[in-house]
């Protein structure tokens, strides 16, 4: 076990960011959620969870040395037809796909100021839209799978919050009969054992 200070290494962390087991992990939606690393492989959680408490890197020393003073509230802007660097103005749907899943978490934020009906119908349009993005995404980049879906998501956790958990299932299984990558069969047995 090390104790004190952690020798950077860059060539480790870009090893990590770009490891094939990860990106298929992340593709596949295999993630375990942050902290539940101990039921995977507890040993390997514990002397992490260890060697961190008992060594510092860099980042905790920049982190350290920042003033945790509250910065006052801006209000939120949301995006007015801004263009992800990944589209094209060969895909617009991609572009009204982006600008969407930019504006969901935005408005999900603000809720409580301008209430829920923002974000559901955002994630309505979005999901409105998901076929036309999906043949898209296919055309363009046909050797990657889909990508996450924001509407479905959110749209999910909101309608899982507001009990309507027969409604979330049917979101969830849509989006997972696309093709869209995510953990939606944990969310559907989750809300399954929900009265």
């Amino acid at each position: 076990m090390k104790f004190g200070f952690r020798m950077p290494s860059l060539k480790k962390r870009i090893a990590a960011r770009v490891s094939l087991k990860r990106v298929i992990r992340h593709r596949m939606g295999l993630k375990v959620p942050r902290g539940l690393g101990i039921l995977t492989n507890p040993k390997r959680a514990i002397y992490n969870k260890i060697y961190r408490k008992t060594s510092l890197g860099i980042g905790d020393i920049t982190r350290l040395g920042k003033a945790k003073t509250k910065q006052p509230e801006q209000p939120i802007q949301v995006s007015t037809g801004s263009v992800n660097p990944i589209t094209t103005t060969n895909f617009p749907v991609l572009d009204k796909h982006f600008e969407l899943s930019e504006n969901i978490p935005l408005y999900y934020k603000n809720r409580e100021v301008e209430g829920l009906e923002k974000t559901i119908e955002a994630c309505r349009q979005q999901i409105e839209l998901a076929c036309q993005a999906k043949a898209a995404f296919l055309e363009k980049y046909p050797w990657q799978p889909l990508p996450s879906h924001r509407g479905y998501e959110q749209l999910a956790i909101i309608l899982g919050k507001q009990g309507k958990h027969g409604e979330a299932i049917q979101v969830c299984e849509q989006a997972k009969g696309e093709g869209w990558s995510g953990d939606w069969d944990t969310r559907i047995e989750r809300y399954k054992g929900k009265p």
